[in-house]
């Protein structure tokens, strides 16, 4: 006679037992977790070892039955041993070009002044002024305002030297008796800005 008793699944060889009708069933939190190491859990000498092994010929396989790592950490510890290729478009000017560029740039104060159009001209390398601007951006050079210095003729440098001379020693008292007024000077020649290609170091030009 034919019943309606629900048939049970028969376990496997790797399947958890089935727990009973008065059995809890356990939930996630009850299960062991199996921690899974990542592969910057490594320590620096176990990488050093890793790289070692496979330099000499030993497979991933054999590293990791001999230190129980994972092939997904050998691989890794491996890969960031090589250094990766250099990305982007190398540089149009070699490093003796930029040598001699620096050195010219830095010879004169004309030299200085000249923008990167120009020193693309005057260089003749077959560039444009973007690979001039690249090359000495990279040496630390940049395009900044000249500072401008007041012409003196040498007569009025050498009345201000003896005027400094005759008041060197003088005292806060003497000083305090004078009378100060501002001053407005009109000089003439050039008033445009005049840019200069220099190192911050490099105020004076």
């Amino acid at each position: 006679m034919a019943t309606n008793t629900p048939l049970q699944p028969i376990p496997g060889p790797s399947s958890p037992p089935i727990p009973g009708p008065s059995q809890p069933i356990p939930g996630p939190s009850s299960l062991p977790l199996r921690r899974r190491t990542r592969a910057s859990d490594l320590t620096r000498d176990q990488r050093r070892d890793c790289i070692l092994l496979s330099n000499i010929g030993w497979t991933y396989k054999q590293i990791s039955d001999k230190f129980g790592f994972t092939i997904r950490q050998i691989q890794t510890a491996c890969a960031k041993a090589t250094p990766k290729k250099r990305s982007g478009r190398p540089p149009l000017l070699t490093q003796a070009q930029v040598e001699e560029l620096v050195f010219f740039v830095c010879a004169t104060a004309e030299n200085r002044r000249m923008s990167f159009q120009k020193l693309a001209e005057v260089m003749d390398w077959g560039v444009k002024k973007d690979a001039i601007r690249t090359a000495l951006l990279r040496e630390g050079f940049h395009r900044r305002l000249a500072m401008r210095k007041p012409p003196i003729s040498p007569q009025n440098q050498q009345l201000r030297y003896n005027w400094a001379l005759e008041h060197v020693n003088w005292t806060m008292e003497q000083w305090y008796q004078i009378l100060w007024t501002d001053e407005t000077w009109i000089t003439g020649g050039r008033h445009t800005r005049t840019w200069v290609t220099r190192r911050a170091e490099r105020e004076t030009n």
